[in-house]
């Protein structure tokens, strides 16, 4: 084999390794960029669903309907777009991070009730401000009429009516208030039916009385009723809020377990790839000894023979078997020039022994004699 060839075929080889590895890690890193990516956006749509409850809080705790109806417009717009995201992440196996099916119907259901008692509650509201204006009416209308009457104890159970009055439509007691207020109604229309003023008087009190019971069973009702709402969309807002808190919970457990999981690819392909480097180092050392045996071996072989030669013993024989082809080459022109060289110290002596046997005797006492 040529040296140019083997050399060319490990720079080929090492090429071929480093390109894989190249390949390998930028398709690891590709592959993990995108992991995270995908866990980034998860965390963004997770975040926009951690707003929803207190965008929710703050929508029951709206004052007017117009306001009310304003902001679940926006709220139910973002709920939709939201959904629409939701399903396209749920598609993409990461459901688990954000919710389980159970808690987001449980979270719908919970909102829709909330939703629907502040509504209710928004009504009532309206209503009971007429009631609260009716009421004091009919109720200025009574003062005036018995309270000109000096009597201590009607004009006391009056008294007594406004302020279960304020108890009930006002300051938004429980139904015992408001029971009471009925009661003391049922009272002072007996003490005036009872009493000594004008027949005219009663009835017209008697009137006022009824009208005003009318209204105070009318509204009173409504206040009982604002009280449970009151009470219901508190406990909606506080079993919304512990949902929440229980979803963020599991979805910060998902999250760690999401990321835990791409750390661990991510340790696997650097090992993969440190595996791969050290196999290339030692696969580079190995071509390098083997090329440099291959090279030196040759060499050696071939300088011990010139040595050789340089003593002036002509009978080796340079033959470099080695897998290196330009070195067998130099080792078989090296032989060639050693075997002329042979044959050329041959023809010297030889010429030389012919020329010492062809002088006469005469010529060798001349030249003896000469000297």
């Amino acid at each position: 084999m040529k040296l140019s060839t083997l050399m060319a075929g490990s720079f080929l080889f090492m090429g071929i390794i480093l390109l894989a590895i190249g390949i390998f890690g930028t398709l690891s890193i590709q592959e993990i960029q995108n992991k995270y990516t995908e866990l980034h956006n998860v965390s963004e749509h997770i975040e926009k669903f951690n707003q929803f409850t207190p965008k929710m809080v703050k929508l029951v705790n709206t004052k007017t309907i117009e306001e009310f109806e304003t902001q679940k417009k926006a709220f139910e717009t973002e709920e939709n777009s939201f959904m629409q995201e939701h399903s396209k992440i749920s598609e993409e196996n990461y459901f688990d991070i954000i919710a389980h099916d159970s808690q987001t119907d449980k979270f719908s259901i919970i909102s829709s009730e909330l939703i629907e008692a502040h509504k209710q509650f928004l009504n009532h509201g309206e209503v009971l401000v007429k009631g609260q204006e009716l009421e004091e009416t009919q109720y200025e209308k009574l003062v005036i009429l018995l309270s000109s009457h000096g009597n201590d104890g009607l004009e006391t159970d009056i008294a007594k009516i406004g302020l279960l009055s304020k108890q009930t439509l006002y300051n938004y007691k429980n139904k015992d208030s408001f029971s009471k207020w009925l009661d003391k109604i049922d009272s002072v229309t007996t003490e005036v039916k009872e009493s000594d003023i004008t027949q005219v008087e009663k009835d017209s009190a008697i009137e006022i009385l009824t009208e005003y019971k009318e209204i105070v069973s009318t509204y009173g009702n409504i206040v009982v009723s604002q009280k449970n709402i009151e009470k219901i969309r508190q406990d909606k807002i506080d079993e919304l809020i512990l949902l929440n808190q229980q979803v963020q919970q599991e979805r910060h457990k998902a999250i760690s377990a999401k990321t835990a999981e791409i750390e661990a690819i991510v340790s696997d392909k650097n090992n993969i790839i440190y595996n791969l480097m050290i196999f290339t180092l030692l696969i580079s050392i190995a071509l390098g000894i083997l090329i440099s045996h291959s090279i030196s071996g040759g060499i050696r072989h071939i300088t011990e023979n010139v040595e050789e030669i340089s003593k002036g013993n002509f009978n080796v024989e340079i033959d470099s078997k080695t897998s290196i082809e330009e070195i067998n080459m130099l080792g078989r022109a090296l032989d060639r020039i050693m075997k002329t060289m042979k044959l050329a110290v041959l023809e010297t002596e030889f010429r030389y022994k012919n020329t010492k046997d062809s002088i006469s005797p005469e010529n060798k006492l001349n030249e003896a004699f000469r000297v």
